[in-house]
């Protein structure tokens, strides 16, 4: 992330454990004719957002003297309060999770443009959102698939019991280096047996990611669980 302008002199720095951090202080507007005292807290998140995001294209010094005179333009009232409620601002979140609903047109619409600048002689590689981002889906298939399989464990139909269960990953989940601690933790709580359960990633992303899927299904294995790949 590039460095802020910091039109306000907002920007300070602290000593912790040996680091010097740099941080953005909202408090700092209050000497320059601001009420930021008297905003909402969520208000005063978003105004924090703009002083450490300002780069005077996304985010210029008019978008955090518009926010920063929410308070005092409410209480003014009339053409004031009107202006206030229809600025509009940019929010930079650190990260962003997205479950199944809008998570895979995101992903779909983000592939599209990889295409389309290797379609055009470019570098796909160059298309990358600006907030890290995750799709969460595949934790949600694990945790539920386990929990399906706590109920059947505690039925009386010997056939589901029997059966091996195979849940499907997204190729992102290959290098997610947290998701096994994930799977080992959602075994433990949900009780169920690692054998019962058979991990499926697609050839291609598996070729793809050759390094991860191969450190991932070694440390399946060792948990008990078991893995194919999916063509």
């Amino acid at each position: 992330m590039a460095r802020s302008q910091d039109s306000f002199g907002a920007r300070g720095t602290l000593e912790v454990g040996g680091r010097r951090l740099g941080y953005y202080d909202v408090g700092a507007l209050s000497g320059q004719g601001f009420d930021v005292e008297h905003l909402p807290f969520a208000l005063k998140v978003l105004l924090e957002n703009l002083l450490r995001h300002e780069d005077g294209l996304n985010v210029t010094a008019d978008s955090i003297r518009a926010l920063a005179s929410w308070a005092k333009a409410t209480r003014d009232g009339g053409e004031a309060r009107q202006k206030a409620s229809r600025a509009q601002i940019a929010f930079s979140p650190a990260r962003i999770l997205m479950q199944d609903f809008t998570g895979v047109p995101v992903v779909a619409d983000l592939a599209a443009m990889r295409d389309a600048m290797a379609a055009l002689g470019g570098d796909p590689g160059a298309v990358q959102p600006q907030v890290p981002a995750e799709l969460v889906i595949d934790r949600w298939v694990i945790a539920a698939s386990f929990d399906r399989y706590r109920r059947i464990m505690q039925g009386t139909n010997e056939r589901l019991k029997s059966y091996v269960y195979c849940i499907n990953l997204s190729g992102v989940s290959l290098a997610d280096s947290s998701l096994l601690n994930f799977i080992k933790a959602a075994l433990d709580s949900a009780g169920v047996p690692p054998e019962k359960f058979c991990f499926e990633v697609t050839e291609t992303a598996a070729i793809g990611n050759f390094g991860s899927a191969s450190k991932f299904i070694r440390a399946l294995k060792d948990i008990g669980c078991t893995f194919s790949l999916d063509d």
